[in-house]
């Protein structure tokens, strides 16, 4: 996707040279279709004390729809697919919780010492964007501006998580000996572990802002170079449980330990539970090129 936004950045560039060189001054249309592309930082945002996280990479694509109620003022709305990615890692983490009895096993407690942990997270929306416009007639363009909300509909959510090694361990408190070797109970040191799971995500809510310039490219065509800003305004994080833990005892299949991603999962703050995330909100800023017509 990279390379594709790149070349269409090249294409356009060429196409807004060309627009300088337009000699009819620009007209006033009250119906406008448009189609664009938009590309740089679109991420999940939320805040954690012991992750690093980094953004990704996303982009934007849509069709638009924009009625003028004069030469300055309009309002526009349209559909886009949006795409955000984000990378968490975690140089080390020590997990503890109890287990309690089960069939055969006395309570213990359950350790983990996870290494090398990297999750990506995926969220794939469906943008209906409700904007006010404004245009401005410079020279033989346009400065343009559009404010608003997008209203989004989560499409296709998920996490793939990678942990370089993990060492699980069992303490029990009545005989004060703790196992780390009973390999079908889960215990031991395991390697180069991974998992694929969905999000359960909400709809979400966002300002968007956007200005730049629009070019004359014909007495039909527009071209428009922007930057634009997604800010997303409410948790789309819609777990409502009690938070998990990145590695998850299985007591039926001990050996079939599942991993969970940090967005659900907690860890021990002063001997409490306390989420890596307690709100989760998509951000995106970048260039959008769009064609109107």
């Amino acid at each position: 996707m990279k390379k594709f936004f790149l070349i269409t950045i090249i294409i356009l560039t060429y196409l807004s040279n060309k627009a300088f060189t337009q000699n009819n001054y620009p007209d006033y249309k009250k119906h406008e279709f448009s189609v664009w592309v938009a590309g740089g930082a679109a991420s999940l945002k939320y805040g954690s004390e012991i992750i690093s996280k980094g953004g990704s990479f996303g982009g934007m694509y849509g069709l638009g729809y924009s009625f003028y109620l004069n030469d300055r003022f309009g309002l526009g709305t349209g559909v886009e697919l949006a795409y955000y990615n984000a990378t968490v890692t975690i140089d080390k983490i020590n997990e503890q919780y109890t287990v309690n009895a089960d069939n055969s096993l006395e309570a213990f407690d359950f350790r983990s010492s996870i290494l090398n942990y990297k999750e990506k997270q995926f969220a794939r929306y469906l943008n209906i964007p409700i904007m006010a416009q404004y245009q401005q007639v410079v020279g033989k363009n346009r400065f343009y501006g559009a404010a608003g909300i997008k209203i989004g509909l989560p499409m296709n959510t998920e996490y793939e998580t990678e942990i370089g090694e993990v060492t699980n361990s069992a303490y029990y408190h009545a005989t004060r000996l703790e196992d780390s070797e009973t390999a079908e109970l889960g215990l031991g040191r395991f390697y180069n572990r991974s998992n694929k799971e969905k999000f359960d995500f909400s709809t979400a809510y966002s300002i968007s802002l956007e200005f730049g310039a629009k070019w004359n490219l014909s007495k039909k065509f527009y071209l428009y170079t922007l930057f634009f800003l997604d800010y997303g305004l409410n948790n789309v994080n819609n777990d409502k449980n009690s938070p998990e833990q990145l590695v998850n005892y299985n007591s039926s299949n001990p050996q079939d330990f599942s991993y969970g991603s940090v967005l659900y999962s907690s860890y021990a703050d002063d001997n409490s539970p306390k989420r890596f995330a307690e709100k989760v909100n998509p951000m995106a800023v970048g260039i959008k090129i769009k064609i109107g017509f």
